[in-house]
């Protein structure tokens, strides 16, 4: 990910928490706030084991390469290392569905004609065993389509197998402060 992309997000998480909502359009504001859940998780998740490459990037470090060899602890390294990047990979799907929710709000409370030309955001996913890049687009379903649907990072992580395109399933821990002992 490009720094400038990073700090935007950063931005926007808390230029959508300091803003003084007007209640004038619930469900709109819902799936601002919804954004801006997702993006707050992916962040969280993302700077777990993100480290800086270059001048202008930043990516997932691959904490699985060790210096002594030792099979159990780069095996145990290597499950947790794609538990994550399967994690940031569908949290990055959940933006997107909530950045095309939130743009039919926009269509459907203020201004009919939003993104119309542009359309709505799309995914390029690839390549896959066969070699081939393909195209999706990813979007709320459904009983999906509530004020909120984004659950929280909990949540999110026992359904995202669920959702219409995922890369992982399961729960950790990691992501959650454990009680002092």
């Amino acid at each position: 990910m490009y720094k400038d992309q990073y700090n935007n997000m950063r931005t926007l998480v808390e230029f959508i928490l300091s803003r003084v909502w007007p209640n004038r359009y619930p469900k709109l504001e819902a799936s601002i706030q919804n954004l801006k859940n997702v993006t707050n998780d992916f962040l969280k998740v993302f700077d777990e084991h993100s480290e800086e490459i270059g001048d202008d990037g930043i990516w997932t470090k691959k904490f699985y390469k060790i210096d002594e060899w030792d099979e159990e602890r780069y095996d145990r390294l290597h499950k947790k290392y794609t538990f994550h990047i399967s994690l940031v990979l569908d949290l990055t799907c959940e933006l997107t569905r909530a950045m095309n929710y939130l743009f039919d709000n926009v269509r459907l409370f203020l201004l009919p004609s939003y993104r119309l030309e542009e359309g709505v955001l799309l995914i390029e996913d690839g390549p896959s065993m066969d070699m081939t890049w393909y195209t999706v687009r990813l979007e709320y379903k459904g009983e999906e389509r509530i004020d909120l649907p984004y659950p929280g990072l909990k949540e999110f992580m026992e359904i995202r197998k669920n959702r219409d395109i995922h890369y992982g399933e399961g729960f950790s821990g990691d992501y959650f402060p454990t009680k002092f002992e």
